[in-house]
């Protein structure tokens, strides 16, 4: 599994929520381009970031990595 494969079901969630990126990165508490490369997959992130993230959203890692299978 890619970054890029848990980005794209980070930003399939987020507007699944209809969430905006300014409204995620806020209840996440990260920034807007953190949260943008890591939809994109175009830089690394921490494992503390997708969490933020993920519970951000409403979900733990296991079924983050359940919606990637």
């Amino acid at each position: 599994m890619s970054n890029n494969d848990i980005g794209q079901v980070i930003l399939h969630l987020r507007l699944k929520q209809g969430l905006t990126v300014e409204e995620l990165s806020y209840k996440a508490n990260i920034s807007r381009s953190q949260l943008y490369y890591l939809e994109t997959g175009k830089r690394n992130t921490t494992f503390n970031t997708v969490n933020k993230v993920i519970s951000a959203l409403g979900y733990d890692i296991v079924a983050l990595l359940q919606e990637c299978v």
